[in-house]
């Protein structure tokens, strides 16, 4: 768990990350931490190869534990290796296809993980938060879910 004070438009919010890691021996606790988020990561490894299959059950799984208006954004990461050109066409053209939000990233070198974090605060905030911080009427935090497929590391740009 990791918790951020974070100002997005002018609104100062307190962000609970979890970052379920995406391991297969973890699969059963994932629900719990998705249970209430109000946005998710799903980041993919751009080495390996994706299928459709893959990204619909990470998909299906966290709509089962969240509302429908969860912002759920893909993300690309490893980009600073030998990519799979594959793979990267695969995310971009599903994201798309799905409405989804697209970036890709380093986690070893940063490039692009402050944009991508921008950008679901910012979803998040426009689809869920008043201009007073509240959420639902209730509280100045939100969660959010990251999930590292197939990698079994945590993502390493968050401080906590």
């Amino acid at each position: 768990l990791c918790s951020m004070d974070i100002l997005i438009e002018g609104v100062p919010l307190k962000a609970k990350i979890w970052d379920t890691a995406g391991s297969e021996k973890y699969m059963a606790l994932n629900r719990n931490f998705y249970r209430g988020a109000l946005g998710a990561m799903i980041i993919f490894d751009l080495t390996r190869e994706i299928g459709k299959e893959n990204i619909e059950k990470w998909i299906k799984e966290l709509r089962e534990e969240t509302k429908e208006d969860t912002c759920i954004i893909l993300v690309g990461n490893k980009v600073d290796l030998n990519i799979n050109p594959e793979t990267t066409y695969f995310l971009r053209e599903y994201a798309e296809d799905h409405s989804l939000r697209y970036f890709e990233t380093s986690a070893k070198k940063g490039t692009g993980v402050d944009e991508a974090f921008e950008a679901l605060f910012v979803d998040v905030k426009k689809k869920h938060i008043d201009t007073r911080g509240h959420i639902d009427n209730s509280s100045y935090s939100f969660k959010l879910s990251i999930t590292q497929v197939d990698s079994g590391k945590s993502f390493p740009n968050c401080q906590c």
